[in-house]
């Protein structure tokens, strides 16, 4: 799981241990025992750097 933003990831990193993902894994058949959820920081796991570019126009 790919997190942007510290506060949210604070708030929600264990929404896919609830009740609605426990529910959609079940749906379609996917068992809990097979469920490993990995969580990172984008911004601390990323390996690239933003370039800017400007576009050619003819």
């Amino acid at each position: 799981m790919s997190w942007y933003n510290q506060e949210f990831f604070t708030e929600r990193n264990s929404a896919g241990e609830g009740f609605m993902h426990k529910w959609i894994y079940q749906q379609i058949g996917v068992l809990l025992e097979e469920i490993t959820i990995q969580h990172f920081l984008a911004a601390e796991a990323a390996t690239f750097t933003a370039q800017h570019e400007v576009a050619a126009v003819n």
